[in-house]
């Protein structure tokens, strides 16, 4: 198969659009963040633009927003090719991207307006946390062992056929999960 027919380049270009937006969008927040530290008054009587929420709102989107959209951009590219495989139901990386872009938007508005968890790097309240960020695993799996059976079993899944690659690239993939720090 050629390795052109195994990428959808039309999605990895959206998702990668989509990363650069918010490359632009989350670091100019921190620059309105630095200048209140030069100008403390700049934003004063603003109260969706204090410096915790906004700090809030930089962290959580350059990390979910710019990294991680890079991240799902790389993965989408590079799977199919490394494993020889379409990916399993590609076409549920559309919805993905409309579904993860909602979240960032209403999870930086609902920052803006004080609603925050407390928790570095995973600030966004409940409703919002449950569809992208990683402090939703107690909320959805009681115990770390049904966790990383649940992230075995759709690295698993992740490609249409078990090849040896496809299963060795998941063994990879539910690895690099475990030894992660914030998967602990």
């Amino acid at each position: 198969m050629e390795a052109t027919e195994l990428v959808d380049k039309q999605l990895v270009k959206a998702w990668a659009r989509w990363s650069l937006v918010w490359l632009t969008l989350f670091p100019f927040v921190g620059i309105l963040v630095s200048i209140q530290f030069h100008i403390p008054e700049f934003f004063d009587g603003m109260p969706w633009f204090t410096f915790g929420r906004l700090r809030a709102v930089h962290l959580g989107g350059v990390l979910f927003g710019s990294f991680t959209s890079a991240f799902i951009t790389l993965l989408y590219y590079f799977v199919p090719r490394l494993t020889g495989t379409p990916l399993y139901k590609v076409e549920w990386g559309w919805w993905l991207l409309w579904i993860w872009n909602a979240f960032l938007l209403l999870g930086s508005l609902s920052l803006c307006m004080g609603y925050m968890v407390g928790v570095e790097y995973a600030e966004y309240e409940w409703p919002l946390n449950s569809c992208g960020s990683s402090s939703s695993r107690p909320l959805l799996f009681k115990s770390s062992a049904r966790y990383y059976v649940a992230v075995g079993l759709a690295s698993t899944c992740l490609c249409g056929t078990r090849s040896p690659q496809a299963f060795g690239l998941s063994l990879i993939f539910h690895w690099a999960l475990c030894s992660c720090p914030m998967a602990q």
